[in-house]
């Protein structure tokens, strides 16, 4: 999904600076906190993929070389990171130790279908789009295993009626700036196989606002960051 996209779209510019933003953020509050490791990893692979993955890939299909095994593999890490940061952040949020033990069950689910999905993706075996399937499908998982999370962090939220201020809650600025990516990702996937070869504009719209809520998650990040600085401060 992240390389599917010309190089000069205006909508990597944006993903971006909202990525270095993040990571600026970030440093700029840090402390040994484990979600400030997770979320430092998290941008600063995001911000590769974006900058130096994109360059990489567009100076290998210059020289006409296959990008598809780098692509995928990329993903694939890209996705297996993403849920263990969310996981990690949102676990506890459920107030469920139902849904606690079923993130720590899918932890290790991801941990050993994503170098599976690796060496499916690096051996050659398959043509194109059974890797970008591969990848797509992985991704696919963990973020509707986020958005159930989200979900239930939401569900437990009306539920409780907590006596917080939710404009100083760290975890909820998070959760809303994400659900339009748990809910674009998976339709994204779902569509972008069949318009890839039918309609290159609704193509590259889909990868757009992909893209764009993307962006979105990023800005929750900076804002899940300066409220977490306000409640340790």
């Amino acid at each position: 999904m992240h390389t599917e996209i010309k190089i000069s779209n205006y909508t990597i510019i944006i993903i971006v600076v909202c990525q270095a933003l993040a990571i600026i953020t970030n440093l700029k509050y840090w402390n040994k906190d484990k979600s400030h490791i997770l979320i430092l990893v998290y941008t600063l692979f995001g911000f590769f993929l974006f900058t130096l993955g994109q360059f990489l890939t567009y100076k290998l299909k210059q020289s006409n070389i296959n990008t598809t095994n780098l692509n995928e593999s990329l993903n694939c890490l890209y996705a297996a990171t993403e849920f263990l940061v969310f996981a990690h952040l949102l676990n506890k949020e459920t107030n469920s130790s139902y849904a606690i033990k079923i993130t720590h069950i899918f932890k290790i689910f991801i941990f050993l279908i994503t170098p599976l999905f690796l060496l499916l993706i690096n051996i050659n075996i398959f043509g194109n789009s059974p890797k970008r399937y591969l990848a797509d499908s992985l991704s696919f998982i963990e973020i509707s295993f986020i958005g159930i999370l989200i979900l239930l962090y939401f569900i437990n939220l009306f539920k409780s009626s907590p006596n917080i201020d939710l404009k100083k809650s760290p975890i909820f600025w998070l959760c809303s700036f994400s659900i339009l990516y748990t809910i674009s990702l998976p339709i994204s996937i779902l569509l972008i196989e069949y318009f890839r070869y039918e309609n290159k504009v609704i193509f590259r719209l889909i990868i757009s606002l992909h893209y764009l809520s993307l962006s979105i998650v990023y800005l929750g990040i900076i804002k899940f960051i300066i409220c977490k600085k306000g409640h340790t401060s």
